[in-house]
C-alpha cells in the first residue's frame, strides 16, 4: 500500500492486482502513461539492479513479457529498511533506475 501511496502523490490513479496470475502488483494510469509496476519488499539490502535481479531474476522475467514498450511503461519498486525505495524502470534487457520520479519524503 506504500508504493501505492507513492504513486498517488506522484499524480498516478491507481489499483492494485490480486492475481497470481499476473505478474503485475499495480496499475498507474496518468494521461501520458500507463504503468505496469512490480513491487518488492526485502528484509535483505537491495542497493542495486544487479542485486534486485539476483534475488527476483524469474519474476523480473515475467513482467518484461507483459505487453510491449509501446503499451506500458514498466516499472519495479523495490522497498529494503536498509536501502529504502529504490526505483527501476523495467527494459527488455535490463534494469534502470529510474530517475524522472518525483522526490517523496521518507516516512
Amino acid at each position: 500500500y506504500r508504493a501505492m501511496h507513492l504513486l498517488e502523490e506522484w499524480k498516478y490513479m491507481t489499483a492494485r492486482i490480486s492475481s497470481t496470475k499476473v505478474p503485475v502488483d499495480i496499475i498507474a494510469l496518468r494521461k501520458d502513461v500507463v504503468l505496469l509496476v512490480q513491487v518488492f519488499s526485502s528484509r535483505r539490502p537491495l542497493p542495486d539492479a544487479k542485486t534486485v535481479l539476483r534475488h527476483y531474476a524469474e519474476k523480473v522475467g515475467s513482467l518484461r513479457s507483459m505487453g510491449t514498450a509501446v503499451q506500458f511503461r514498466k516499472m519495479l519498486l523495490a522497498y529494503s529498511r536498509r536501502c529504502g525505495w529504490k526505483y527501476f524502470e523495467v527494459l527488455p534487457s535490463r534494469l534502470i533506475p529510474v530517475w524522472n520520479v518525483p522526490a517523496v519524503p521518507d516516512s
